[in-house]
């Protein structure tokens, strides 16, 4: 991992320390935020929770284009249950049931660490207790999955080498549209 993404690390913490304690400073003193400054709040922390979604689909990805066969059979899956005339949103996501299978294992593979506790007993939790980044992973990767053919730019198979739970290397990937041009706009 290089120098700059523990910069950014670093001072994404920091912002969010100051956010969190701004939010308790005005709550004790009686300082409410108004509708718009409270977006900003929470699209701000959303926002900032975004990172382990986006390593665990690396990860993900890395799998995928490391064994197409797998990938292969998610994209039929896709077709089959959402079909190629639409994309797919939150209701398809129960019937994804191989593409949940693929999450599932990918944060098994390479869990994200919490403080130093990886929830050895429920990993992935249920009802009001589950996971947010499983739910996020399985929709963002059905939907990648659904509207891009995606390849790798050699034959060579995907590095997986890691450090502190981060892939070493970046992951670089070839788009190419499954669907109607007119579902992309």
């Amino acid at each position: 991992m290089d120098g700059s993404s523990n910069f950014v690390r670093m001072k994404m913490k920091e912002w969010f320390e100051k956010l969190v304690m701004t939010i308790i400073i005005r709550m004790l003193f009686g300082k409410e935020y108004d509708f718009e400054e409270g977006n900003r709040a929470r699209n701000s922390m959303l926002v900032g929770g975004s990172d382990i979604i986006i390593v665990a689909l690396t990860w993900t990805l890395s799998l995928l284009l490391n064994n197409p066969h797998v990938m292969q059979k998610a994209q039929e899956e896709l077709d089959i249950q959402v079909g190629r005339n639409k994309l797919v949103d939150e209701s398809h996501t129960n019937s994804l049931v191989y593409l949940l299978a693929i999450a599932k294992e990918s944060l098994r593979l390479y869990p994200q660490d919490v403080k130093g506790n990886r929830f050895k007993l429920i990993p992935f939790g249920a009802g009001r207790r589950i996971c947010t980044t499983l739910v996020l992973l399985h929709l963002t990767l059905a939907n990648l999955l659904h509207a891009f053919e995606i390849t790798k730019p050699s034959n060579e198979p995907i590095d997986m080498s890691s450090n502190l739970g981060i892939k070493e290397t970046p992951l670089e990937v070839l788009l190419a549209s499954r669907l109607s041009p007119d579902l992309y706009n």
